[in-house]
Order: structure tokens, then sequence, then C-alpha cells
């Protein structure tokens, strides 16, 4: 009697102990599944990093090169700007040495004021008509 009730506890606890496990694979089954899900989105999210990076990496490139030119542009910009100003301070230095020498050459014409007293006859009326 003992014997039965010790093997009918021990089938029992067997019984339950094989219905853990069972229930430990399914849900191992189940996690595995999960995990192979959550690797496969991973791989996507993973492969869509990757094509991101690769694009900001090429766009980052694309402005670096723009920059490169763009500094080209200002430096050729700021050189002729310099030439320019060169020139112009040369032409106004031409210009100003010009003009000193037809100062120079012109300076013996003088001009002369002559102030007139008005005359008597200024004073007077016209003789003319007005008709006329």
């Amino acid at each position: 009697d003992v014997y039965k009730r010790q093997v009918s506890t021990q089938s029992t606890w067997v019984g339950t102990l094989e219905a853990e496990i069972c229930k430990i694979r399914e849900e191992n089954t189940r996690s595995a599944v999960q995990g192979v899900d959550m690797a496969t989105e991973c791989d996507i999210e993973g492969e869509e990093i990757r094509v991101l990076a690769a694009s900001f990496e090429s766009k980052l490139a694309n402005l670096a090169e723009q920059r490169a030119i763009v500094e080209e542009s200002l430096k050729s910009l700021l050189s002729e700007k310099a030439t320019n100003e060169s020139l112009f301070k040369s032409k106004i230095s031409q210009l100003e040495a010009e003009l000193a020498k037809v100062l120079l050459e012109n300076s013996s014409l003088k001009t002369c004021l002559l102030y007139t007293s008005p005359s008597p006859r200024d004073r007077q009326k016209s003789r003319m008509p007005s008709s006329a």
C-alpha cells in the first residue's frame, strides 16, 4: 500500500514534471521563434542603418566637395578684388599726375577779376524806346 502510494505520488510528480518540461519547451520554442523574428528585424534595421549611414557619408562627401569649390571661388574673387583695387589705385594716381601736369602747364593763365563802379549813364534810363 505504501509502495503503491509512493509510486502513485512519484507518477503524479513525474507527470507534473513532464507537463512543466513541455511548457518550458513550448516557451523556449516561442522564445526561439521570437528571437529569430527579432534577429531578422534587427538585420533589416541594421541594413537600413547601413544604407542610411552610406547615404549620409555620401552627402557629407558631396558637401565637402561643394565647400572646397566655394572656398576656391572665394579665393579667386578676393584675388580679383585685390587686383581691381590695385588697378583702380594705379589709375587714380595716373589721373592725379595728369591733372597736376595740366595745372602746371596752365599756371601762366591767370584769371583777372576787374571791378568797375557803375557809371552815371547806368543810372539814367535807357534812351532806346521800350518797343525796340
